[in-house]
Order: C-alpha cells, then sequence, then structure tokens
C-alpha cells in the first residue's frame, strides 16, 4: 500500500503596493514567487530586518525591495497563489509562475528570484552520519552567529513574525507528543527540576520572587493572600469595596484629611496663579438680554444657557418683494417664492439701460426683445398652447426619431463601460 503525500505546501507571490502589476492592474506588482509551508511566507520581513543588523542573507535584492517599502512606510503584501498541495505540485507551479513573470537578474522579467524555482530541501531524511557532519560543520567558529548577541530588536522582530500563525492540527500533534517523550524520561526530568530551583534561589535571594503571605482585611477583618512584590507591601484591604467603605466612615469626615486637602487647593492655587493660568474676570454685556457678566472663560458670549438657546431660534425673514415672511434655508434666498424673483427681476430690468437698448432694437428685428430674459405666465401658455396646436411635418418626425436613437445608443455605451469598470475594480 502507497503512502498518501501530505498536501501541507503553498505556493505563495510578495506584492509592492507602489506599483501596479502590468498583466492585472487592479494588483499590486508581484517582486518574488515562492514555494513554503507553515510560516515560511511570513519569514522574508524579518529575514529583511535582520539582515540591516549584519546578518548574511542569500537574496540581497529581495530584501533591500522590502527594506524600501518599510522605511517609506509601505508593507509588502502575501498573495496565497494555491494552498494545500503536494511537495511536487508547488514546485511545478512555482516554476510556472516564475517563468510568467520572469527574473530580473537576467533581464527576462520583474521578479527578484534568483532561480527558476523548483529547489528545496524539505521532506528530506538525513541519515545520523550526516546529521553529525553537519553539526561539526555548523558548531564553533564556522557557525556565522558564532560570538553575535541577539539584540532586542532582533528578538522583537522574531516576535512580531510569530504574530498570527496558527499551527495546524499536525504541527500540535507533533509538539504534543515531543512533550510527553521529555517529560518521561527521567534524566530530563531532573535537569529541569534543578533548573528550576536554581532559578528561583536567584529570584528569592534579589527579593523578586512571589513570596505569598496572609494578611487581616483592617475593614472585614478576613485573611487574604498577598504577593511579595513592591505593588502589595503596604495592603492592608482585601478588596476595593472594603477601601472605599473604609475611607468613607472614617476619613472623608475627619478634620485631618479636610485640613490636608485645603492645603492641597491652596498649593495648586498658588502655582496656577504663578504660571498665569486664571482669566482675569472681564465684564462684558449679553448681546440677548443686555446684562452685565463675568466669567473664567474668554470665549463666553451670553451670560446663562438661556440667552444661549434664545440665540439659537431663527427670526423669520422678510421677502425683498412683497414683505412677506419666510423662513430661509441659506443666506443666498431674499425672496419667499419664485414668482417674487422674476417679478423683482422685471422691475429692475424695466429700469436697465441695456434693456431698454435690447427693447429698442428689437423694434428694429435685429434680435428678439426677450433673448436672456425670462418670459411671463402669458407668454409661456401661449407658446405652451401653440405646440400643442402644432403639426409635424415628415423631416422634423425624422430628426426626433434619430436624435432619440442617437441618445438611447449613447446610454447603452455609457452603461457598458461602467460594467466592465465594475469587473476590473472586483477583479
Amino acid at each position: 500500500m502507497s503512502k498518501k503525500k501530505k498536501r501541507r505546501f503553498y505556493v505563495y507571490i510578495l506584492r509592492r503596493p507602489d506599483w501596479h502589476d502590468p498583466y492585472y492592474v487592479w494588483k499590486s506588482k508581484p517582486f518574488y514567487v515562492g514555494k513554503g509551508s507553515g510560516g515560511r511566507a511570513n519569514r522574508h520581513k524579518v529575514e529583511a530586518l535582520n539582515y540591516l543588523n549584519g546578518s548574511d542573507v542569500y537574496n540581497v535584492f529581495k530584501v533591500n525591495i522590502i527594506n524600501y517599502l518599510l522605511k517609506n512606510g509601505l508593507d509588502l503584501e502575501i498573495e496565497y497563489y494555491a494552498i494545500d498541495l503536494t511537495e511536487e505540485e508547488a514546485f511545478e507551479l512555482e516554476i510556472k509562475l516564475i517563468a510568467f513573470y520572469g527574473r530580473k537578474d537576467n533581464k527576462t522579467g520583474i521578479l527578484a528570484n534568483m532561480t527558476d524555482g523548483g529547489e528545496g530541501n524539505s521532506g528530506y531524511i538525513y541519515t545520523e552520519e550526516q546529521r553529525k557532519q553537519m553539526s561539526i560543520r555548523m558548531s564553533g567558529e564556522n557557525n556565522p552567529r558564532f560570538g553575535k548577541e541577539i539584540t532586542e530588536e532582533n528578538r522583537k522582530n522574531l516576535s512580531l513574525s510569530h504574530i498570527g500563525y496558527i499551527p495546524n492540527q499536525e504541527t500540535l500533534l507533533k509538539q504534543s507528543e515531543a512533550g510527553r517523550k521529555a517529560w518521561e524520561n527521567e534524566e530530563r526530568r531532573e535537569i529541569m527540576s534543578q533548573k528550576k530551583k536554581e532559578y528561583w534561589a536567584i529570584k528569592i535571594e534579589d527579593g523578586t520572587a512571589y513570596k505569598y503571605d496572609k494578611r487581616v482585611c483592617e475593614y472585614c477583618d478576613n485573611l487574604f493572600q498577598i504577593r511579595g512584590i513592591q505593588q502589595e507591601e503596604n495592603r492592608k484591604f482585601c478588596s476595593r469595596e472594603c477601601f472605599l467603605t473604609y475611607f468613607k466612615e472614617n476619613i472623608w469626615d475627619s478634620e485631618d484629611f479636610k485640613e490636608t486637602m485645603r492645603e492641597a487647593s491652596k498649593k495648586v492655587w498658588i502655582k496656577r496663579k504663578e504660571e498665569e493660568v486664571f482669566l482675569k474676570e472681564i465684564p462684558r454685556d449679553c448681546p440677548i438680554c443686555g446684562s452685565e457678566f463675568t466669567s473664567d472663560d474668554s470665549d463666553a458670549i451670553y451670560c446663562s444657557r438661556e440667552c444661549v438657546y434664545k440665540s439659537m431660534i431663527k427670526e423669520p425673514n422678510k421677502c425683498e418683494w412683497c414683505g412677506g415672511d419666510f423662513k430661509r434655508n441659506s443666506k443666498k434666498n431674499k425672496f419667499c417664492s419664485t414668482g417674487c424673483y422674476h417679478e423683482y427681476r422685471r422691475e429692475m430690468l424695466c429700469q436697465d439701460e441695456e434693456y431698454k437698448i435690447r427693447q429698442s432694437e428689437s423694434k428694429k428685428g435685429q434680435i428678439p426683445w426677450n433673448k436672456g430674459f425670462p418670459s411671463s405666465e402669458e407668454t409661456r401658455q401661449k407658446q405652451s398652447e401653440a405646440k400643442m396646436g402644432k403639426k409635424w411635418s415628415e423631416e422634423s418626425k425624422e430628426k426626433k426619431r434619430q436624435t432619440i436613437a442617437r441618445n438611447k445608443a449613447e446610454k447603452a455605451e455609457r452603461e457598458s463601460q461602467q460594467f466592465s469598470l465594475n469587473l476590473v475594480s472586483n477583479g
């Protein structure tokens, strides 16, 4: 029976948001294609940050792009192109994507990949002899991290790289099995116990260990447990409720407490006067009721809240033509209706010299007298009656049909353009 292949691999694309994809314009520009499993796609950012701290990397071009994005306040986008693949399927898809976009080092495309894909040693089982040789080769001065201390920034970057990572069920089972086997080993358990004793011995010697102690609450006389840390050394009550009730009953009304508060308030007032924080009380007149008042607030205009409410009530406005009252929606409204506006405009135009010149020229047949001016109600009624009784010629009907057909065609074209734009924006 053949062993079932594990479908735990995926293919991902790293994209930069400051450029768009040359083939799919609604997406960001890709600059790296990779294959991996677990949290492989999230480790590129940590690799780039560690490179700034002196670590060695294989693909410097990719790392420089990531650091450029982070420096300019941008973040790389990770697109999981395909998931739940076998390793062979992932390698095959990685090769196809790299060939599709092309590599920048050999001037065939835009990717920062240094190879055509399909490499990797995941799933390879090393022999014991190979493990020993690798251990010797990477131990001591041969290790690239030999003599280098892990800085706080490196620890922070490692912590950030694990945020949001959720291990799959298979990984959790492996971790559980490894922990169980480690606990079953007697030698291992003895080492862990010894390390724990040494840790707590140092804590007790420094005075930072959690030494538990029991005390009696000063209000309810109940026993409560405290830890010997600095925040709880002077604790006298088991809860906040006991502290508040004790404070109200015994301290709040005492003369000592009142005297202490008076002294504290005096100090605050003296400090404020020294810093010139107080505003001088300047007398002023209220615009609503006309009474004189003073206030610590330099921006105060009204003497009371009632005057503030009265100032919010809008008085009715008067129409400039008929003199009637109306509620104005905006400051530009000066007339109660469009009829008053047109009557006012006709009256003003009759007094205008330009209007008189136009009227005299219209009598000579040069221009219509009412061009650019509103017509009266009688004129509009006559025009509508003339149109209703008018007979359309064949030429006019044909022009009307052509206009309607042209408007329909333009509307259909606009709708098709909007539909295509919606498709592109929704991907």
